[in-house]
């Protein structure tokens, strides 16, 4: 087929045809001499290019098409938005050309002004497309938010774990937990500013795809970056204060949905995709993120004192062991292995329990190394509690069986402890970790109740005593 038969066909001049065979959208085959050889497909082709200029699709709006035809119906979609608004503006400029011509102005006398403001109750002159769409995408803030917190929380416990050892984070006061929380919060407020003024990105923001940058597409300043994340930890998440910061959370979630966030004023925020792997990257710092709290967590399991133990190094891993899981106790180990009160000024104590502190004996080797840790306690008082000793049975065998650990990562040992000794009830058990030997012996009579205290029977002949040991095994 011809040139001059395609203009039949389409009713479209040859310079129409040459021109999109320019542009790419129409590639004839060529005959031997040259010449172009049109076909049924290319008269196809030729009259979709025709419709869909006529629907002022752009050229290369075509040629994507013409590449993915599986778009077409999503292209449809939008492009019925585009020309909906380009409707609305041509009525707003129809509308305002007839004022100026119905008032009669000239180019020297028009007030440009006047005109412009007659838009306001009109469409809008700029197209939405032609703007930076504000980003919502509450639950991708959150998890963002989220990734850096915890990062400032992990290099806070870090810190904490390097320069306050003595402290330990499990069973800690609620006093320690406002410090950990206002420490974390400050690092968030000044190393996520610093991102912010050098990456224009957190690595929460980085992991889920956002951007912030200034109005003018500038990074921001450190000033203005810290401003950012000062008004976001206090209208975003009310500085984690219990309950009011899940207030806040709920009015910024229902802020979001009407008007840019408070943080926002003088930013920009963008998100260049929201593709799949996001999320993968997401939980994969998540992982790693929950992996560095638990090495951080069970690594205080590990005692001050490894290997063979003296009396004096037996105490320090004892009392450590008791500041771990009590907190500050008022008992503890001197350097010979026995018990020392330590009550704060003023303080009255009063217990009806028996039992509680059982003297240790100790049998060395000629090293003074231990070979065994041992108590026996017996009671036949008719009126106080008695008590099983778990936590001594615990902590001397956490003190012993923790020495021998060579690999700060494992901490199965502990839950190997933990479950025999939780499970004893004024029961006889033997067992052996990591070649320790824990053994216990009791007798009761005449005590009621169950758990770690009993209660002597009325009118009974109460009596219990508990032979305990911890032997290190050759």
């Amino acid at each position: 087929m011809t040139i001059k038969e395609m203009e039949t066909r389409c009713h479209l001049d040859r310079a129409n045809i040459r021109f999109y065979e320019k542009e790419g959208l129409l590639c004839p085959a060529r005959l031997a001499n040259g010449y172009r050889d049109y076909s049924e497909e290319d008269v196809e082709t030729l009259l979709r290019i025709k419709l869909l200029r006529a629907l002022q699709v752009s050229l290369e709006d075509i040629k994507q098409l013409q590449q993915n035809p599986l778009s077409l119906q999503a292209f449809l979609h939008q492009h019925q938005q585009t020309l909906a608004r380009m409707a609305e503006q041509t009525a707003a400029a129809q509308h305002v050309s007839k004022q100026m011509e119905d008032d009669g102005t000239t180019y020297d006398q028009l007030d440009a002004e006047k005109y412009l403001r007659l838009f306001e109750t009109q469409p809008a002159l700029v197209p939405e497309g032609d703007q930076v769409e504000r980003v919502q995408a509450p639950w991708r803030r959150f998890f963002a938010f989220g990734v850096d917190l915890g990062i400032c929380q992990l290099i806070w416990l870090a810190l904490r774990h390097l320069l306050l050892p003595s402290i330990p984070s499990v069973n800690q006061s609620w006093a320690w937990d406002v410090v950990d929380t206002f420490a974390s919060l400050v690092l968030y407020f000044l190393l996520g500013a610093l991102c912010l003024s050098r990456f224009a990105a957190t690595p929460g923001k980085a992991i889920w795809g956002f951007r912030v940058e200034g109005e003018n597409g500038q990074k921001l300043t450190l000033q203005q970056a810290l401003n950012r994340s000062f008004f976001s930890l206090r209208y975003g998440c009310g500085f984690q204060i219990p309950i009011y910061s899940l207030y806040r959370l709920y009015r910024s979630y229902q802020d979001l949905k009407t008007a840019p966030l408070p943080w926002e004023e003088g930013s920009v925020l963008t998100l260049k995709d929201k593709k799949g792997y996001r999320i993968a990257v997401f939980l994969l710092a998540y992982a790693a993120s929950f992996s560095v709290i638990l090495f951080f967590t069970f690594s205080e399991l590990q005692p001050p004192n490894k290997g063979p133990l003296t009396v004096a190094e037996f105490s320090q891993n004892f009392n450590y062991y008791i500041k771990l899981f009590q907190g500050d106790p008022y008992h503890k180990l001197n350097e010979n292995g026995q018990w020392e009160e330590d009550f704060p000024e003023n303080r009255i104590v009063i217990s009806n329990l028996t039992g509680q502190q059982p003297t240790f004996v100790y049998d060395t080797d000629e090293n003074g190394h231990i070979r065994s840790v041992s108590f026996f306690t017996e009671n036949e008082d008719p009126v106080h509690l008695m008590s099983s000793n778990q936590s001594e049975m615990l902590l001397v065998s956490y003190s012993l069986v923790g020495a021998r650990q060579k690999n700060p990562f494992d901490f199965t040992w502990s839950q190997a402890v933990d479950k025999q000794i939780q499970a004893y009830a004024f029961n006889d058990f033997s067992f052996t970790v990591d070649g320790v030997e824990m053994q216990a012996y009791v007798v009761i009579e005449d005590y009621l109740g169950s758990g770690a205290y009993r209660v002597p029977k009325e009118d009974g002949n109460p009596y219990c005593s508990i032979d305990f040991s911890a032997t290190i095994l050759e």
